[in-house]
C-alpha cells in the first residue's frame, strides 16, 4: 500500500490518500511482459518458418535425386514418387516419362544413340559432341551442329560443331534473325529442308556454299515448355530427304531435347537446393540475436558466403525523420557510400515502395545513384528490395553484381524471400531495442519516485517529531501543569505521532512495497480495548459535528494480530 497525507492546521484535518502497490506498478509490468513476449514470439516463429521450409524443399529434392540415379544408372523400371506443382515435380514427371519412352522404344536406331543424363552446364560439351558423333554415324552426314538459343534475347550461345571448319565456326553469326532458316525453324517449330545451299541467307558471312554442302536440315530442339536451340544436319551431295529421314532425325532431336530440359532442370534442382540450403543458413544465423548491428552484420557475412553477390548494402528507415539512413554494406567503401547516399537521402523523403528496383546496368541507367561511385568500386549492376515486416517498410536492401547481369523473375523471388526473413529479423531487434529503452526509462521513473518518496517522508517525519516532543514536554508538565483529562489526551497525542511515525517508516521501505507485502508484528490483541481507544480519539471531532459515536462490544478473547496494523485500519 502507497500513502501520502497533508495536515491542515484550520480546522485542525488530516487528509491521507492510499493506494495499492499492486495497482501503482501494473502498466509498468504489463508493458514489459508485452515487449518481452512480442519479441520471443518473432524469434521462435522466425525459427519455426525455416524449418518448415528448409523441411518442404528438401525431401522432394533428396527424392529427386535418388530416382535420377536410379534412371541414370539403368534402372528404367524405378519411378520417381514426388508430386508436386512446382519445377521438383515437373521434373520427376519428365523423368518418369522419359524412362517410360526408353524403356517402350523398340527401334534399334534410336537405341544406338544413347544420350548421358547431363546433370549440370559443364558437361554439356562433352555430351553433345558425343551426341553429334553418333548423329552423323546413324544418318550418314558429313557435318552436323548443335547451336543453343538465349530465348531472352533471341543470340546463339554455347555451341558444337562436326565436320565443319574453323573459319566456318568462327564465323557464324549470333543473332538469331541473321540466318533466316534458323529463325524460320524456331519460329514454327517444325524441321526446315534446305535443298540447295545456294538459297541460305545472305547474311550468313561464310555461307555453307562455300564450305562446299548443297543440302542441310534444320531441327528444333525444344519441348512442349521450352525451347533450347536448333541442330543442322549438313551434307555435300543434293539428294533430297526423304519423310522417314525426318522423323528419324526429329526423334533424335526430341531426345536431345529431353536431356537438354532434364539438364535445365537439373541445374535449378541444384540451384534451388543451393539457395534453400544458404536461406536456412542466414535465417538461422539473424535469428540467433536480438541486437540489430550483430544481425546486420551476421546477414552481410553469410550472403557474402553463401550467394554470389560481391557487393550488399542496407539502408533503414529513421521514424523520426521520415529519410532512408545507410547503416551497414559489406565489400564496398562504407565511409564514402554513407556520404554519398547519405546525402542523396537528406534531401528527399523516402517513398516506401515494395516493387523491387531493377538496374542491368548503372552507367546505362539515369536515374541510378551516384554512377560515378559505383564505377570506382567495381560494380555494374543491382537489385533493390524492400524490407517489409508486418506490412510495414523498414528500408531496401541491395545486392551489386560486377557485371551486366540480367536479373530473372527466379533470382528476383528468392532474393525477395530472404529480404522478408532479414526484414522479420531487423523488426524483432528493433523491437527489442525499444523494450530495453523503455525498461531503461522506467527505470529511471521508478528511481525519480523513489527519490520524490524519501523527500516526502522526511518532511512528513520533520513536523510528527515535533508535535511528539511537544506532547511529551506538556504530559511531563513542562509547559504548565496538566490535569488528568489533560495528560490523557497528551498521551493520545504522543501515541497517535507515534504511530505516523512508524507508518510514514514503512512507507519508505520500497523493498517491502515492491515485493507485495509488509511484516506483521503478531501478539495477542484485545480488541474491544482497542475499539474504545479509537472511539476516544474519535470523540471530540464527532462531537463537533454533532455525531453521536457509541461502541457496545461484548468481552472477546485476545486475538494474535499487529495492534498497530488494526489501529492504522480503524482510522
Amino acid at each position: 500500500m502507497v500513502a501520502t497525507g497533508l495536515r491542515f492546521a484550520r480546522p485542525q484535518w488530516a487528509l491521507v490518500i492510499e493506494q495499492p502497490e499492486s495497482l501503482l506498478f501494473a502498466p509498468i509490468r504489463q508493458k514489459i511482459w508485452f515487449f518481452l513476449s512480442l519479441s520471443l514470439i518473432g524469434l521462435i516463429s522466425s525459427f519455426v518458418l525455416a524449418q518448415s521450409l528448409s523441411r518442404r524443399f528438401t525431401k522432394p529434392i533428396i527424392t529427386l535425386r535418388e530416382g535420377a540415379e536410379q534412371v541414370g544408372s539403368g534402372n528404367l523400371e524405378h519411378r520417381v514418387s514426388v508430386e508436386t506443382d512446382d519445377e521438383i515435380g515437373e521434373l520427376a514427371a519428365q523423368f518418369n516419362r522419359m524412362a517410360d519412352h526408353l524403356r517402350s522404344s523398340q527401334q534399334a536406331t534410336l537405341s544406338a544413340l544413347t544420350i548421358p543424363i547431363i546433370s549440370q552446364t559443364s558437361e554439356l560439351q562433352e555430351v553433345l559432341t558425343e551426341v553429334l558423333t553418333k548423329v552423323i554415324k546413324l544418318t550418314g552426314a558429313e557435318a552436323a551442329s548443335i547451336r543453343l538459343v538465349d530465348e531472352g534475347n533471341k543470340k546463339f550461345g554455347f555451341s558444337v560443331y562436326q565436320g565443319f571448319s574453323e573459319a566456318y565456326v568462327r564465323e557464324r553469326s549470333t543473332t538469331v534473325r541473321e540466318e533466316a532458316e534458323a529463325a524460320e525453324t524456331l519460329k514454327t517449330g517444325r524441321p526446315f529442308i534446305s535443298g540447295s545451299a545456294s538459297s541460305h541467307s545472305s547474311n550468313d558471312r561464310l555461307s555453307l556454299v562455300t564450305e562446299g554442302f548443297k543440302s542441310a536440315v534444320y531441327l528444333p530442339l525444344k519441348t512442349p515448355k521450352m525451347t533450347f536451340g536448333i541442330m543442322t544436319i549438313a551434307n555435300r551431295d543434293a539428294a533430297q530427304v526423304t519423310p522417314r529421314q525426318v522423323d528419324l532425325l526429329t526423334a533424335i532431336t526430341h531426345q536431345i531435347s529431353v536431356a537438354l530440359q532434364n539438364a535445365t532442370l537439373f541445374e535449378e534442382t541444384e540451384r534451388n537446393l543451393r539457395r534453400t540450403g544458404a536461406l536456412y543458413a542466414i535465417v538461422l544465423g539473424i535469428t540467433s540475436s536480438l541486437n540489430l548491428r550483430s544481425v546486420l552484420d551476421v546477414l552481410l557475412k553469410k550472403i557474402d558466403l553463401f550467394l554470389p553477390y560481391p557487393a550488399v548494402t542496407i539502408s533503414l528507415l529513421n521514424r523520426q525523420t521520415g529519410r532512408l539512413e545507410p547503416e551497414a554494406c559489406r565489400n564496398i567503401d562504407e565511409t564514402e557510400w554513407k556520404a554519398v547516399v547519405g546525402s542523396r537521402s537528406s534531401r528527399a523523403a523516402f517513398v516506401p515502395d515494395v516493387a523491387p528496383l531493377i538496374v542491368p546496368n548503372i552507367q546505362a541507367n539515369t536515374s541510378s545513384i551516384a554512377p560515378d561511385f559505383f564505377r570506382r568500386q567495381g560494380l555494374a549492376s543491382f537489385v533493390q528490395l524492400p524490407l517489409v515486416a508486418k506490412d510495414e517498410v523498414l528500408g531496401v536492401i541491395t545486392f551489386f553484381r560486377k557485371e551486366e547481369h540480367e536479373f530473372t523473375g527466379e533470382e528476383v523471388e528468392f532474393l525477395s524471400t530472404l529480404a522478408g526473413q532479414a526484414a522479420i529479423a531487423i523488426c524483432n531487434a528493433q523491437l527489442y531495442e525499444r523494450s530495453t529503452e523503455q525498461a531503461v526509462e522506467l527505470e529511471r521513473a521508478s528511481k525519480l519516485q523513489a527519490d520524490f518518496s524519501a523527500m516526502i517522508v522526511h518532511d512528513l517525519r520533520s513536523p510528527l517529531s515535533t508535535i511528539m516532543g511537544i506532547a511529551e514536554m506538556m504530559g511531563d508538565g513542562l509547559l504548565g501543569n496538566l490535569n488528568d483529562d489533560q495528560k490523557n489526551w497528551t498521551d493520545r497525542i504522543k501515541k497517535n505521532a507515534t504511530g505516523l511515525v512508524a507508518l510514514v517508516s514503512d512507507f519508505l521501505d520500497l523493498s517491502k512495497l515492491e515485493a507485495g507485502r509488509i511484516e506483521l508484528s503478531r501478539v495477542p490483541t484485545d480488541v474491544t480495548d482497542l475499539l474504545r481507544k479509537e472511539m476516544e480519539n474519535f470523540g471530540p471531532l464527532a462531537r463537533s459535528k454533532n455525531i453521536v459515536l457509541s461502541c457496545q462490544a461484548d468481552p472477546l478473547p485476545a486475538v494474535q494480530a499487529d495492534s498497530r496494523r488494526l489501529d492504522q485500519v480503524l482510522k
